[in-house]
Parts: structure tokens; sequence; C-alpha cells
């Protein structure tokens, strides 16, 4: 179960638009893409696990990344695709050749995402990226934050419910004997209501403290000397455009601005990777943590799903007073 998790999380993949020389070998690098249309959000596939993947159009980067450890592939778009055009995929990995390959983005009759034509140029015509984690991370969350605002709206209706067929036995003269067990239910669904709410709440911190783990484990699986060489080339490309800029060339400080976010978001993950190091993290040793986190998602689940079954049944013995 937790290996689905896993899955489920985008890897964290950082890159720049510059290559660095790969040699010709032996070994091909293989990947499949799925199938693109003008509404496509990500780049999404399989193939060669740790090969960098970039999809560009006239030197300009639309998507860059790596293929995760599982041979799984999903790359956010910064920007949208055209009907019918054709975008190149750069395959390359050490050790292995550099493969080119073409991909074309179909048309849809409706277009449901709204359109964003603005283009920022980078030095020398590549386009500099910064780590996708926040993509990725974003989709999860966004996930996990759907289930859990699920879970609270049907407790929510629940407790509602139970709310009414409490008023209802407050505003009734009912038999002592009849009274009794009206309180001894309310002073339960009291209890329950309570056991309920900490459930909720505990099960949203473990899911959080889960989610960091998966984006801490995929970090240590990655290659720390990319992420230097990546920030290295991210710090070139802010000096260039800075460069440029002084010599009247038109490069407005929102280009710059770009850049130094993602000069920032590098050395952001490399200090983080290196303070996993320092705490003695390990991909191996988070795998099992992330095992236990799963199987106490699990028995929380259960704890919610019985509360949950006392209350409709405590809610039905207390409309039974009435009748």
């Amino acid at each position: 179960m937790h290996k689905n998790m896993i899955l489920a999380m985008l890897a964290l993949s950082a890159t720049v638009g510059i290559e660095s020389p790969v040699y010709a070998k032996a070994k091909s690098i293989k990947v499949q893409i799925n199938r693109l249309t003008e509404n496509s959000g990500y780049i999404t596939g399989k193939g060669t696990p740790g090969a960098r993947v970039t999809v560009s159009r006239n030197h300009m980067t639309y998507a860059a990344g790596k293929i995760n450890r599982h041979g799984k592939l999903k790359l956010a778009l910064n920007d949208d695709l055209s009907a019918n055009w054709k975008y190149q995929v750069k395959l390359s990995k050490k050790g292995y050749r550099v493969k080119t390959s073409y991909v074309v983005a179909k048309a849809v009759k409706t277009i449901n995402r709204p359109k964003n034509n603005a283009v920022t140029p980078s030095a020398s015509d590549s386009t500099v990226a910064g780590p996708s984690t926040s993509a990725a991370t974003q989709s999860s969350s966004t996930d996990n934050n759907g289930q859990l605002q699920k879970l609270n709206d049907q407790i929510k209706s629940l407790q509602n419910q139970v709310t009414d067929a409490t008023n209802k036995a407050n505003a009734t003269r009912l038999s002592p004997e009849k009274q009794a067990l009206a309180d001894q239910y309310q002073k339960q669904i009291h209890d329950d209501n309570v056991q309920l709410d900490t459930l909720i709440t505990d099960m949203a911190n473990v899911k959080a403290a889960a989610q960091q783990m998966t984006n801490d484990q995929i970090l240590l699986s990655s290659n720390k000397n990319g992420i230097s060489n990546d920030l290295e080339k991210a710090k070139n490309s802010l000096a260039e455009l800075e460069t440029q800029k002084d010599k009247g060339d038109y490069i407005t400080d929102a280009h710059i601005d770009s850049v130094k976010s993602a000069v920032n978001d590098y050395a952001s993950t490399l200090k983080h990777y290196d303070d996993l190091v320092q705490q003695g993290k390990s991909a191996a040793q988070l795998d099992v943590d992330l095992f236990s986190i799963t199987a106490n998602l699990a028995q929380q689940q259960q704890q919610i799903d019985l509360l949950t079954s006392q209350l409709k049944e405590l809610k039905n013995k207390l409309d039974n007073l009435y009748y």
C-alpha cells in the first residue's frame, strides 16, 4: 500500500534547459509518451528510470524533469500546447545514448484550460525551470485535502442530523425511562463526536507527514551532483540574463525574477538534501517509515468508520424514542 502512495506523489525533479554533453554508449534510452492534446496539463508516460526528459519547441522548454525510479514519467507543463504542433522530446542519461523524438499535440473540440501566451526567454535561447516539486506536491496535497474534505463533509452532515435528533429530545417531554435513555445516548454522542474530531485532525497531520516523507525519500533517491549542476547552470543563466539587461537587451525584471526563483529553489533543495543526510536519513529507512505510517492511516480510517457507524446507530435510537 505504501508503494501506491509513493507512486501517487510526483517525483521531485529539477532541471534547466541547458543539456550537458552525453557521449554515445551502447545502451539506448526508452520512453513512451501518453497521448497529448492542446488541453494537456502534464507530460505523462513511462521509460528508463532516471532518464532526463526535456520537451521543447523552437528553443522554448515546455516541460523538463526525470523519469522516476519506478519508470513513471509525469512532468507539469509550464505553458499550453498548441493543436497539431510537433514538440521535440530529448532524452539523456549518463552511460546512455542521447535520444531525440517528437510528439504532436492533438486538437480537441472544447478548450477548458485558459491559454497563457506569456513566454519568458532566458539566456542563450534556453529556459530555466525550477524544481518541479511544488507541482507534484500541490497535486498530491490537493488529492489528500479533497479526500479529507469529503470525509469532513460526510461526518458534518451526520453530526447535524444527530444534533437535530438531540434538540428534538430536549424539546419533547419523555417518560422518565425514555428520558434516561435519551440522556445516555446524548452523552455517548458527545463523546463520539469529540473522539471523531480528534481522529480527523490526527489523520490530516499523519497525511501531511507522509507527504513530506515521500518527497524526502524521492529526493534522497536522486543524484546530488545533478542538483548541484542544475544550480550552477541556473546561476550562470541568471548572470547571463543580467549581463544582457545591462547591455540594453530586452530583458525584464520578471525574466530576472523567474530565474532567481529557480536558483533559490535549487539551493533550497540542495540544502534540504544535506540536512536529511546529516540527520542520518536514507531512502530505504524512509520507505520503512512510510509503511508504518500507511498502516497507522488504515487504523485511523477504521476507527473513523466505526465511530461514524456508532453515531448513525445512536441517531436512530434517539429517533425511535418518539415512536
